[in-house]
């Protein structure tokens, strides 16, 4: 799957994708890796132009473990689609962020796991994913970034900036937002390939657009805004404009169980079979003495009838 669908699906385990803080997580790895130049995607991407980053980092510094290819990181296209991918032999490689890669998610074991099991067509029930209506699932921040700023933040939990595939869809987003909140405007995830065609963030279809007319072509501006008193969509700086914004995710098709759930299903089942097993046990243990008990008896009976008769003695 393409890495923002990769770290989607590791945090529904409310997990990341696998970062290196150190060189025997890429050796752990790498010892597993049994299919020679396979590619899996890593908790690194770029965010800035030439800046690649661990999903994790909380201040998205510069990598201070790297083990890139020679001749990486190269740039495939625009920043918001050059994610890093890790071969067999623990080497860093740019690839596309829309490309189908394996993944590796990870997570710390130490606290409890608490279980989850997400019902069809439900917004996740952990990290505070608000049921807004639709197909959207949305987290709210009082706080502005810039637009790659807020990109970056949104990826690290597992979702994307806003996107809207319908008229319904931007009118269920602005009714939430203007019955709770009194901003002007937003960061959504819209933003110019290098051909000058728009994406989202998640690489869904644009099958849908509200661009305002009045809005002045500008090549410099290659991210996207909504007004929210127009309800139209602007384009802007991606580093140098602050906004608020809204983080979304889809609605879960399927049930998930995360990992101390089935341990503890397990567990269940294994009480249960000895449960079983103990009185079946207890059975077979019966039925043995049983059948000891009537063969003694069966053979130890004719012979003192026999010890009987050679007793008596002869009358004639």
């Amino acid at each position: 799957m393409s890495c923002t669908a990769a770290q989607s699906k590791c945090r529904t385990y409310e997990a990341d994708l696998v970062t290196f803080k150190n060189s025997a997580v890429a050796v752990f790895l790498s010892k597993r890796i049994t299919q020679k130049d396979e590619f899996f995607w890593i908790g690194v991407r770029e965010m800035e132009k030439g800046k690649y980053v661990s999903l994790t980092q909380a201040h998205s510094k510069r990598l201070t473990q790297t083990n890139w290819l020679p001749g990486q990181p190269s740039r495939i296209s625009a920043t918001m689609d050059n994610c890093v991918a890790m071969n067999s032999e623990g080497k860093w490689m740019v690839r596309s962020c829309r490309e189908n890669l394996a993944f590796v998610c990870e997570w710390n074991s130490e606290p409890e796991q608490e279980i989850v099991v997400d019902e069809s067509r439900m917004c996740p029930k952990f990290q505070g994913w608000l049921d807004i209506g639709g197909d959207m699932c949305i987290k709210t921040y009082i706080l502005q970034k810039s637009w790659n700023e807020a990109m970056r933040h949104c990826f690290q939990i597992g979702g994307a900036l806003v996107t809207f595939h319908s008229p319904k869809d931007l009118k269920v987003f602005i009714d939430y937002v203007n019955s709770y909140f009194r901003y002007s405007s937003v960061h959504i995830g819209l933003a110019r390939r290098r051909d000058g065609s728009y994406m989202w963030v998640d690489y869904s279809p644009v099958d849908f657009e509200a661009w305002d007319p009045d809005d002045v072509p500008n090549a410099t501006k290659d991210c996207v805004e909504l007004d929210l008193r127009s309800e139209k969509w602007r384009k802007v700086h991606c580093d140098d404009i602050r906004r608020d914004f809204f983080c979304s995710t889809s609605k879960l098709t399927e049930s998930y169980e995360d990992l101390s759930s089935n341990s503890t299903r397990t567990d269940d089942m294994i009480n249960q079979k000895l449960a079983i097993g103990g009185i079946f046990g207890i059975v077979i243990c019966l039925i043995v003495v049983l059948t000891i008990i009537s063969l003694t008896v069966y053979y130890l009976c004719p012979l003192r009838r026999m010890r009987g008769k050679l007793l008596v003695p002869d009358t004639q």
